[in-house]
């Protein structure tokens, strides 16, 4: 959250200017847990499926929402934070209206993950290990 108001910049990755992916990336950084650079790969790789995450209450903090190409952390069970081009900047929002806006611009979100930090702490990630 001490992004918020940071202006958004596709690729940015610092208080300069963030996109999505750097938000995510500066916030979990910050816990030592380290995600891929690309929204699509943090889906891919990162956490576990939350199979109920449009339930009431299924997210928390700290939880990931995704959508192709674009990726939130939720602040409460309600609340978005995301670098987005609608605000040109990092911005809390309800979750559904974002959605709403997004799907109407865009599409519907393509699910939600939970990182368990604890696990992953310090750790190299499994995304790392792969080869190609």
């Amino acid at each position: 959250e001490r992004f918020l108001g940071t202006p958004y910049l596709w690729g940015g990755r610092e208080s300069l200017g963030l996109d999505c992916t750097g938000l995510t990336q500066q916030a979990f950084e910050a816990v030592g847990v380290i995600l891929p650079r690309d929204s699509d790969m943090q889906f891919a790789w990162t956490g576990d499926d939350i199979p109920d995450w449009r339930a009431p209450n299924a997210l928390r903090r700290g939880d990931l929402v995704f959508w192709k190409g674009h990726v939130g952390i939720m602040t409460d069970a309600d609340h978005l934070l995301h670098a987005n081009a609608w605000h040109m900047a990092v911005a809390v929002e309800p979750l559904e209206s974002a959605i709403t806006r997004i799907a109407n611009y865009y599409a519907e979100p393509i699910g939600a993950r939970r990182i368990d930090i604890s696990s992953k702490r310090g750790r190299t990630p499994d995304w790392l290990s792969v080869s190609a």
